[in-house]
């Protein structure tokens, strides 16, 4: 789940449309999808990476498949084992994240497990090279990204209720048929095709933060087809896009808490004491809605500087190390090292350019994901009521304040964020890192308890996910769950 901050968009889950299918068989049920499940793919080499390439034929719209298709790109790596297990598909987060090469990070994610599996990537339609959905230019990228969303006068508060307008007016004009058909429902649907095309009975999934939901949503789509499924970085598909970014607040809130505490007993240079440090901190960000600092043509403002620092959280104390020297340097008055982590973090290239359509495609998906959201005055004061009791009212404020964009989307009734349920037999394993800023702990709890099959399984970690973190108690249960089919204790608990 690639959550960018300024401002940021929740990933929240949707329904498609009437008739939504209770396994593979109702979907089949829809005429013109035939063609679709009987398709075989054609593997060829990969022009960017060692693995095998395919396209796959989607319909654009499940429910008028004559309409027309879409073609996504597959990556696949096959096992090398004679013990083969199957495919097993990822989702790496997003949405908006092209997961295609990530076909070769299968020895990363899986360890001893990898040999035994084709391990497949796919850029989800609107995505990468899956008939990209292009609806933020590059300059309306920078000025989205660049908005206060910490409005202090009713003037700022309409700049930024414009430029959030803006965005989906910018959608609707330059994708008008796609961007109605690039929700997570479709995906699902998507990625049942994609098995059928695999030629396997059941889906083996690993779903990193936003690839939890697409996998919650697949499992209760179609719940007999449901393998080996591991959720990473869980999300409560049943919350509104508000207590998501809520949520997220906390989290964030969190995380740069346990960032100070560990800096202070590393002597850190921010400041010698938690108080201190946290006060400088909030002082940098208050500062900068005012005073940016010139970084050669640009400035480093208050957006861009929370791009930064929340973006080096989505790591561990790793990267901590990193944050202590940016924060470090902008108290200095060089806003250079936090203004590249901030480029870093949003894919923003040196000559203005980005590097991909991930805003667009993340717009395009959590707003028809994401339920109602409040009009600009009364989220704003969501935000600050949320703000006057956390410990960075800037992070709360930034992050709450950034569903905004989805105020302006079209609503359907169907779409309203729900639990969803899943197979009954068998086992999903939901995993949750305790400190997650970015999906805090407490939705995987809460997505473990909804599914019928949920095993909870908890690391007492910190950053983002928690599958490749380094944690051999996690590795070890992940790998015996794909390669067995069995689960850790539901509630187990990784140190």
């Amino acid at each position: 789940m690639k959550h960018l901050v300024a401002p940021l968009v929740a990933l929240l889950v949707a329904a498609l449309g009437v008739g939504l299918p209770q396994g593979a068989g109702a979907a089949t049920a829809v005429s013109g999808l035939d063609s679709y499940y009987a398709q075989t793919l054609v593997w060829t080499s990969c022009e960017s990476s060692n693995a095998e390439c395919a396209r796959l034929r989607v319909p654009l719209n499940y429910d008028r498949p004559q309409t027309g298709d879409i073609s996504l790109l597959i990556e696949r790596v096959r096992a090398t084992s004679p013990d083969r297990i199957g495919a097993l598909v990822i989702n790496p987060g997003g949405p908006g994240v092209a997961g295609a090469r990530y076909a070769t990070y299968g020895q990363y994610f899986l360890g001893d497990a990898a040999p035994r599996f084709d391990f497949i990537g796919f850029d989800p339609r609107g995505v990468g090279q899956s008939m990209p959905i292009e609806c933020m230019s590059d300059q309306l990228t920078d000025a989205f990204i660049g908005a206060d969303a910490s409005p202090d006068s009713p003037s700022e508060l309409s700049i930024y209720s414009s430029v959030s307008a803006r965005v989906a007016e910018s959608c609707r004009r330059h994708a008008p048929d796609l961007y109605a058909h690039v929700g997570t429902y479709d995906v699902a649907r998507d990625l049942d095709v994609l098995r059928a095309a695999l030629g396997e009975q059941t889906l083996n999934f690993l779903g990193l933060s936003y690839g939890s939901r697409l996998g919650a949503v697949y499992a209760d789509l179609f719940p007999d087809r449901v393998g080996r499924m591991i959720l990473d970085g869980a999300i409560n598909p049943a919350n509104t896009a508000t207590q998501l970014v809520a949520g997220q607040a906390r989290g964030f809130n969190d995380a740069l808490r346990r960032f100070v505490a560990h800096c202070v007993v590393q002597r850190c240079t921010i400041g010698p004491t938690q108080p201190q440090v946290i006060r400088r901190i909030n002082a940098l960000l208050n500062s900068l809605d005012s005073e940016p600092i010139n970084v050669g043509g640009r400035t480093l403002t208050q957006p861009l500087a929370l791009n930064g620092i929340l973006g080096r959280l989505y790591s561990n104390e790793y990267n901590w190390t990193a944050l202590e020297a940016d924060i470090t340097a902008a108290l200095k008055g060089n806003g250079r090292p936090l203004l590249a982590a901030a480029d870093s973090f949003i894919g923003r290239n040196p000559n203005g350019t980005y590097s991909s359509n991930l805003w667009s495609a993340l717009n395009a998906v959590s707003c028809w994901d994401g339920g109602a959201i409040p009009n600009a005055s009364r989220l704003l004061r969501i935000a600050r009521a949320q703000s006057s009791t956390s410990t960075f009212p800037e992070i709360t404020l930034q992050l709450i304040m950034s569903a905004l964009p989805c105020h302006y989307w079209p609503r359907r009734d169907s779409e309203s964020p729900k639990e969803v349920r899943g197979p009954i037999g068998g086992s999903i394993l939901v995993i949750g890192t305790r400190h997650d800023p970015a999906t805090p702990w407490k939705w995987a709890k809460e997505l473990a308890a909804q599914l019928h099959s949920g095993v909870l399984l908890t690391w007492e970690g910190d950053g983002h996910t928690a599958i490749g973190r380094g944690s051999r108690c996690v590795s070890r249960w992940a790998t015996q769950f794909l390669l067995t089919g069995k689960a850790p204790q539901n509630g187990t608990v990784c140190q």
